[in-house]
């Protein structure tokens, strides 16, 4: 008896993540397509196949909905992140490798999830967000500049340019690996190619 409520139990958890997931899912694509503003909780209850009850006994309100979107992502680049840097923790230029690397795996594989990252800064609909993304960029660029500056103190980095401007434009290359995947081609984009970038960029040999 006791068993079988366990197992009855974890059913439930796992059918109530299962649930949250396609909320979620759905929320993406829409708020992608349509914006914040546009999208409302009954349209994305419709394209979750829930009702808009079921929207509420997840999340609070249509803006706690979207700040889970953004953590969710978030959250599934810097796990993709952290897998790689710690394959690459002994190399010189591990830190390149990993945000590279992570950057391709996941812009390939999450193509929703990638392009609402693109959208993030057209969105600025409240204040809890804006500090979110900004926080998350800001410390983004400090890891990229503290790694730069200890490459260059190594002799690995031979550039001449600016830590932080170097950390920057290096950040900032997941946008044009989005740019790249979309438009140009997938198969121009490879963990190899945007590691030879980014030691181009770096002036690493």
């Amino acid at each position: 008896m006791k068993g079988n409520i366990v197992d009855k139990t974890k059913d439930k958890y796992l059918e109530y993540q299962r649930r949250h997931q396609e909320i979620l899912d759905a929320a993406i694509k829409l708020f992608n397509s349509k914006g914040y503003v546009a999208t409302t909780t009954a349209r994305i209850a419709k394209n979750a196949h829930v009702t808009e009850r079921t929207i509420y006994g997840h999340f609070k309100n249509k803006q706690d909905l979207f700040m889970e979107c953004v953590y969710s992502i978030i959250g599934k680049l810097l796990e993709t992140w952290h897998k790689e840097l710690e394959k690459n923790k002994k190399d010189d230029i591990g830190y390149i490798k990993a945000i590279a690397v992570s950057y391709v795996d996941f812009v390939i594989n999450n193509p929703d999830k990638s392009m609402f990252l693109v959208h993030i800064f057209s969105y600025r609909v409240f204040p809890e967000f804006d500090d979110l993304v900004t926080k998350f960029l800001e410390g983004m660029i400090q890891s990229a500049e503290d790694a730069i500056d200890t490459m260059k103190a190594k002799g690995v980095s031979k550039s001449q340019m600016n830590s932080r401007m170097l950390a920057g434009m290096f950040i900032s290359q997941y946008f044009s690996m989005v740019f790249v995947n979309e438009y140009v081609g997938k198969d121009f984009l490879t963990a190899e190619t945007v590691v030879q970038m980014s030691k181009d960029l770096m002036k690493i040999d």
